[in-house]
């Protein structure tokens, strides 16, 4: 099940970078609307969503959605970053979803 919830929740990413916008917000939207998602993974569909909405032509949910994503980013980042566990998620995965929010602020 959880292979099942990693490979929708990694489509968004491939999808907005080959410009497959409604695709990717399709995805983002389950990603979003899981009830077993981990907090990383939110954060990173809230940014992908966001960057997917931008250049659909909606800015202003893209702005809430992206608000949404950087407030969880940020609130871990002003502790100490844990280790993580393949239920809460990673490290790196809260990493990646920063590296996506800098890519988004671009």
């Amino acid at each position: 099940m959880a292979r099942i919830f990693a490979e929708v929740c990694g489509r968004p990413t491939a999808f907005w970078r080959s410009v497959a916008s409604p695709r990717s917000i399709e995805w983002s939207r389950r990603c979003v609307a899981c009830p077993q998602i981990n907090a990383p993974r939110a954060a990173t569909a809230h940014v992908e969503l966001a960057l997917a909405l931008y250049q659909n032509g909606q800015r202003d949910e893209a702005l809430s959605e992206l608000r949404q994503g950087r407030q969880s980013i940020q609130d871990t980042f002003s502790k100490d970053l844990e280790a993580g566990s393949g239920t809460q998620g990673f490290w790196f995965d809260w990493v990646f979803a920063r590296i996506l929010l800098q890519e988004a602020r671009q």
